[in-house]
């Protein structure tokens, strides 16, 4: 077990692991750019996300990340919105996801890190939801009781200032 740190997603997986919250990137509401919804709902850009109801999108098929890590989001989600989604893809990796729904083929959940490095507006709207932010934590685990080195302590602040869309617009 000679591992000093290591960025993983949450929740913590491991229980024997300390850990330290550095991110918590926001999952964005994907459309593509010429579906009926971009009309009734003008994209203004990444600085100026509209929030709008998930319901809007009862009917559209959804492309979702499932992974372990991040399945347990969906299900309280969409119950949440009042119904059940109709799925046009799972995969397990962003650029699939990114990839069906700029297809036009189904609407979806983007990581908004994934979103800041390759936005494609030209064929993407991104919203928040009306009943707030979805996101999930980044963390740095490491052996409890380990004694953080100052490069490992810079390290940790570096990943804790990334700019992300939320401190733009919250």
């Amino acid at each position: 077990e000679a591992i000093d740190l290591c960025v993983v997603r949450g929740p913590l997986q491991n229980a024997k692991l300390s850990s330290i919250p550095v991110l918590s990137p926001e999952l964005l509401l994907a459309v593509p750019k010429n579906h009926p919804f971009c009309k009734r709902h003008p994209y203004r850009g990444l600085d100026q996300l509209e929030a709008v109801d998930l319901t809007e999108l009862r009917d559209e098929p959804f492309s979702l990340l499932n992974h372990r890590r991040i399945g347990y989001i969906w299900k309280p989600l969409f119950l949440a919105a009042g119904f059940e989604p109709r799925i046009y893809r799972y995969s397990s990796m962003w650029s699939n996801i990114v990839d069906y729904i700029q297809s036009g083929k189904s609407v979806g959940f983007i990581d908004e890190i994934v979103v800041l490095h390759e936005p494609r507006e030209d064929k993407l709207c991104y919203y928040r939801l009306k009943t707030g932010p979805i996101t999930r934590d980044i963390l740095v685990a490491f052996h409890p009781g380990k004694r953080l080195s100052s490069t490992e302590q810079i390290f940790i602040d570096v990943l804790k200032s990334y700019p992300l869309l939320s401190d733009k617009t919250h």
